[in-house]
């Protein structure tokens, strides 16, 4: 049941997907990068059809998702392929939502976000590029996938310009891909990030007891050795909704103002460690 829901959100994924390109990007020329931006420049440059270039960056991405993701990858990335390639074309008729490229390039980034993301949290994808920057994440972890999305579809964009010469089209692509690359990192990892804060202070006992307190978070000790002055000591680790990270600040320097403190996104919190709820 559970990979049956999986393949099925997969689908919707790639559905979603295939009405921001089809109501938003596509009627409006707007291409925001992807396999498909790579067989439009060859295209145009030396008249390749799309069909065949397409493919064949395809199924050397496939043959990769199978040997470094695994078959279950392979088989929702090939349904996810073949769903958007069948809502695109089921969709092609269907007549533009608005003329305005400001707009059709905002909700065209928002919906292709959406679909990329759902897919993605599944453990599929719709093909293309998606493929790659998952491959190049198992190298490069510390990566976000937006991020990723963003860097390789944006060296698209900017081929096309340059290929193209149509600037104005490749600033409101580069905007539509910004906003899907935020929206997928929303969707796959939350946007309701916490706040993680590492404390270092001698008086490490008082601020602890105080967070506790007042804030009903808690609080980790690290042991530590100041290398400067070769003290021991505990380093404070706690996470904290975004915001009590002000009255976590007063509470610090209200105990040792010479405190230490680096304050960090926490965008997953996991284990039975906090007292209190950190969503908000």
């Amino acid at each position: 049941m559970k990979k049956l829901k999986e393949f099925f959100f997969v689908t919707v994924g790639a559905t979603v997907m295939a009405l921001g390109l089809d109501l938003f990007l596509l009627p409006n020329t707007i291409a925001a990068g992807g396999i498909s931006g790579i067989s439009a420049i060859i295209q145009y440059a030396l008249g390749i059809k799309p069909a065949l270039v397409i493919l064949g960056f395809n199924i050397p991405l496939f043959l990769g998702a199978f040997k470094f993701m695994g078959k279950d990858f392979l088989l929702k990335s090939m349904v996810g392929t073949l769903t958007l390639s069948l809502m695109t074309n089921v969709l092609q008729n269907v007549p533009s939502v608005t003329e305005s490229l400001l707009i059709s390039a905002i909700s065209g980034g928002v919906l292709v976000g959406i679909g990329v993301g759902i897919a993605m949290k599944m453990g599929g994808t719709t093909g293309g590029t998606e493929i790659a920057v998952l491959l190049i994440r198992r190298f490069m972890p510390n990566l976000s996938t937006g991020k990723l999305i963003m860097f390789v579809d944006g060296a698209i964009i900017a081929v096309s310009v340059l290929v193209t010469k149509n600037f104005d089209l490749g600033i409101y692509a580069l905007a539509s891909l910004i906003i899907s690359a935020r929206i997928i990192d929303y969707v796959l990892e939350g946007g309701d990030f916490a706040k993680g804060v590492l404390i270092v202070t001698a008086r490490w006992e008082s601020v602890s007891k105080e967070i506790l307190s007042k804030l009903e978070r808690g609080v980790t000790g690290i042991s530590s050795t100041g290398m400067y002055t070769g003290n021991n000591m505990k380093t404070l680790l706690c996470v904290v909704k975004r915001n009590e990270v002000t009255k976590l600040k007063n509470i610090v320097i209200n105990i040792d103002e010479n405190a230490f403190f680096i304050l960090f996104d926490a965008r997953e919190v996991w284990g039975n460690f906090r007292r209190g709820r950190l969503k908000q």
